[in-house]
């Protein structure tokens, strides 16, 4: 898809006037093992008579990777897949600021081990929180018959989860 069209903002206390130009779309590369999306993809220039100003926004953007390049998924050595996204949080404050999200998995299929690590940010407030984790074929024995399979760590700062989002009902 290809959008045009008009946009205002405020721009350091002065109302700027824009036009933007963008897609949303991907792009597949086979034999090649790649694969790209991107929704969003905004290009921002101002339309008024003040200093030329010009920006750019990405909603968000994904990709998939299989190694060796051209190898179907059934039997490839590496899958790689991602994404980054630039939003709003759905019912947040405007003046909250825009969310960064975004996250990556890679798996080894044959010895079975899978990775991934996934974020976000808000540098308004600013707040993170990270999860990382990893995925074990074959546990590691602490005693027979335990064993870890995996390990998985989070942690953030300035990050609250609502009780809302969990389905919990809010403090009285």
């Amino acid at each position: 898809g290809i959008h045009m069209g008009t946009h205002e903002q405020n721009l350091n206390g002065v109302k700027r006037k824009y036009r933007y130009f963008g897609f949303d779309g991907g792009i597949s590369v086979n034999p090649g093992g790649i694969d790209a999306r991107g929704d969003g993809v905004k290009f921002y220039y101002t339309i008024d008579d003040g200093a030329r100003h010009c920006f750019m926004r990405i909603e968000s953007i994904a990709i998939d990777i299989v190694l060796p390049m051209g190898a179907p998924k059934s039997s490839a050595a590496v899958l790689i897949s991602g994404y980054l996204s630039m939003k709003q949080p759905e019912g947040s404050d405007p003046d909250a600021g825009r969310e960064l999200a975004g996250g990556v998995t890679i798996v080894l299929p044959k010895p079975g081990i899978t990775g991934s690590a996934a974020m976000r940010y808000n540098p308004k407030v600013p707040s993170f929180i990270v999860d990382v984790s990893l995925e074990l074929p074959v546990p590691i024995v602490v005693f027979p018959p335990v064993g870890i399979y995996g390990f998985r760590g989070l942690f953030g700062r300035r990050y609250i989860a609502s009780r809302e989002s969990v389905g919990l009902a809010a403090d009285a």
